[in-house]
């Protein structure tokens, strides 16, 4: 895996000019549609040449639990140890928990099965560069609240499918807006295409 030094390559490649990259992922559209690739080289390509993370980035609910110590009185957000799963169909999430240790409920954002207000960043070129906010509903009746009680953990699983095949190992973290206030998890690494780093300098 490539690290952030090699990202004065996809510095240089933006100075010279920006890519369309809406346009390849528009023309990766017409070839599936009339049936030129399969929906596997087209879910490749779209990461690969088109620099996509996909769209799609919900948090799906598990359970809650109760904590058994308290840490600070603070709301915590991470990824558990072993946070990467892979499904049988080969869709992959990340295990994350988020605690409340005060001593008062705080309300969580639900959107249908969904956990609300995520946005993820990647530390690129030294700053901290935003990516996707979770997916949201064209439903009203979709959108409630949650709350959780003192002393428990909610425990979710992000998509993070688009994030691990590619070179270039980049540090990641993810945030939660409650009531107001930001609370960002710890880092870990995710690997992205050339593509998607370029996409996203070129995007910010």
């Amino acid at each position: 895996m490539r690290t952030l030094n090699f990202l004065i390559l996809f510095i240089s490649i933006y100075s010279y000019g920006q890519v369309d990259y809406e346009e390849i992922e528009s023309e990766l559209w017409t070839k599936l549609n009339n049936k030129e690739i399969t929906t596997k080289e087209w879910y490749i390509a779209k990461m690969k040449d088109a620099g996509s993370l996909n769209n799609n980035f919900s948090a799906w609910f598990r359970n809650i639990d109760s904590l058994t110590k308290n840490s600070n009185h603070q709301i915590k957000l991470y990824f558990e140890n072993d946070y990467q799963i892979e499904k049988k169909n080969g869709n992959r999430y990340a295990r994350m928990i988020l605690e409340n240790n005060r001593n008062k409920e705080i309300p969580i954002d639900r959107i249908d099965s969904t956990i609300d207000n995520l946005q993820e960043y990647f530390f690129i070129t030294g700053n901290w560069i935003p990516g996707r906010k979770n997916s949201k509903s064209s439903c009203g009746n979709s959108y409630y609240t949650q709350p959780l009680a003192p002393h428990n953990k909610l425990i979710f699983d992000l998509e993070n499918s688009e994030l691990n095949l590619g070179e270039n190992k980049i540090p990641y973290k993810v945030t939660i807006e409650i009531n107001g206030e930001i609370v960002e998890s710890n880092i870990i690494n995710v690997n992205l295409y050339d593509s998607q780093l370029q996409r996203l300098i070129q995007t910010h």
